[in-house]
């Protein structure tokens, strides 16, 4: 017989009155998981990125006013070392 998610295997088990093995366990409650600290610390850090914006407005306006005056200015010494750095 094939069963289509039209009923899970726990609600046959539950309609047939078979226990799980987890209601057998010590403590008869749900399963518990333990995370390693670097496991939080990782979850913390990724909870930080997703409040970061992408974009930084600020710095976006400062730019865009100076490049709209024409007074926009790059560095090309600094701009050829940060390419050749990428390079390496």
């Amino acid at each position: 017989m094939r069963v289509d998610n039209a009923m899970s295997i726990s609600a046959i088990n539950a309609l047939r009155g078979v226990k799980s093995r987890r209601d057998d366990a010590p403590g008869g409650g749900p399963d518990a998981a333990v995370f390693s600290q670097r496991a939080k610390d990782i979850q913390t850090a990724f909870e930080a990125l997703q409040a970061t914006p992408d974009v930084r407005s600020a710095e976006v306006t400062v730019l865009r006013a100076q490049i709209e005056e024409g007074t926009f200015q790059v560095d090309e010494d600094a701009l050829a070392e940060k390419l050749l750095r990428g390079l390496h």
